[in-house]
């Protein structure tokens, strides 16, 4: 099996990302603390546990070197996002409350993000046309940057006033955009 390999942002060298410990270790939420947000992300760059859990043999600790999944649901905690069994994304805020994250189908760079109030929020990257939601460590710097203080709300209008988008968990995920259909750019 070949190890893994990931781009350490602190010295711009290629390091082997180690195996699984047999001897105890600190907690994950400890050592990202201490870490830093380079080694932070670099520590999510491991097998996913759907790829990882799966033993090339049936036979006990054939799949010795991966994470379990409880050591995944632990990194992702320590990131400041969750993530359900059918896929979808929660930040974790400052305040502990969950916001649920989408993208937006029209607008590349940009995030959805729906408050625990239902209050809609988008967050826009100038320097990424794509965000992959399914990439852990995409997710990651996401959660451990400062996206709270970039999240502005969705103003709607409704006749003649404004009013922030409120939406329930459900209409917020049947959502395809928050860009007005006659300013999209028309498809070539």
């Amino acid at each position: 099996m070949a190890s893994l390999r990931c781009m350490c942002a602190l010295n711009a060298q290629t390091r082997p990302i180690a195996p699984k410990a047999v001897a105890p270790r600190e907690p994950i939420a400890k050592r990202i603390a201490s870490a830093g947000m380079a080694v932070a992300t670099s520590l999510l760059l491991t097998a996913s546990p759907s790829f990882a859990s799966v033993p090339e043999t049936s036979q006990p600790g054939s799949n010795v070197g991966y994470l379990s999944n409880e050591e995944v649901v632990e990194r992702r905690e320590a990131m400041h996002f969750v993530r359900s069994f059918d896929g979808k994304v929660a930040l974790q805020s400052k305040d502990r409350k969950l916001w649920d994250v989408k993208l937006d189908l029209r607008s590349p760079g940009t995030v959805l993000l729906r408050a625990p109030d239902g209050v809609v929020h988008y967050l826009a990257f100038s320097t990424l046309q794509q965000v992959d939601l399914s990439d852990d460590e995409v997710v990651g710097a996401i959660a451990f940057s400062e996206w709270e203080k970039g999240a502005q709300p969705v103003q709607a209008e409704e006749g003649r006033s404004v009013r922030k988008l409120e939406l329930t968990r459900e209409g917020f995920y049947e959502l395809m955009s928050v860009v007005d259909p006659s300013l999209a750019p028309s498809p070539q």
